[in-house]
């Protein structure tokens, strides 16, 4: 239940920014049933609401540091967010919600940016280990807005054209997952084929940003 009340809340806010006149959303593609990973880039302050918004039951990571509030907290656990790390228990709990059925949403920037940042690898190794769809959430804003360092009042002089492109990497094979990893060669492998997918992954978002 309060998944769907957060689903609606933030469709609510979505349309009440467009039906105010201040963005103009566009959003291409679907989103498959089931479980997957989805990896977006992270340039305003509202990508994750709305890209919450569009998923039914998803779980997302969020900043280890917002458990420390009380109200956050429970906010987390309620929802069954998975607060940041870098040990291999975060990622554990990772693959385990997505195995459970829960689509999850990973920022492999780590935080806004306004130019593209170099990726972590744990969006590959979780959708490798779990043996799930990794699909790529391609978000532009024009003019800019909420970016880092900018201040919430800070308005466009213009409607934003917000847009959200939902798109599946073809270097992505399904056949390449590696749902367990007991010895050192398993590791090896898995350890490689990450860092290869998450390489391409960023490459992909730099010649699809750049075409924008």
């Amino acid at each position: 239940m309060i998944h769907l009340l957060l689903r609606r809340s933030l469709a609510f806010f979505r349309h009440l920014m467009s039906f105010l006149g201040l963005v103009r959303f566009r959003i291409r593609g679907d989103l498959p049933k089931g479980p997957f990973v989805l990896v977006s880039n992270h340039p305003t302050l509202i990508d994750a609401p709305l890209l919450l918004g569009l998923i039914p039951n998803a779980t997302c990571i969020v900043k280890n540091s917002l458990e420390r509030s009380w109200s956050y907290h429970v906010a987390i656990e309620e929802l069954g967010y998975i607060p940041n790390g870098e040990s291999q228990h975060f990622i554990e709990r990772c693959i385990d919600a997505v195995r459970g059925g829960r689509p999850l949403l990973i920022f492999p920037e780590g935080t806004r940016s306004d130019s593209l940042r170099s990726f972590e690898r744990g969006a590959a190794t979780i959708a490798l280990r779990a043996g799930v769809p990794l699909l790529a959430a391609v978000l532009t804003c024009d003019p800019p807005m909420l970016g880092k360092g900018s201040r919430w009042h800070e308005v466009p002089p213009r409607s934003v054209d917000f847009t959200i492109s939902i798109e599946y990497p073809q270097f992505f094979a399904q056949n390449e997952s590696v749902t367990s990893v007991s010895d050192a060669s398993e590791i090896s492998l898995q350890r490689g084929q990450s860092i290869r997918m998450t390489a391409e992954l960023e490459n992909f978002y730099r010649e699809r940003l750049a075409n924008e």
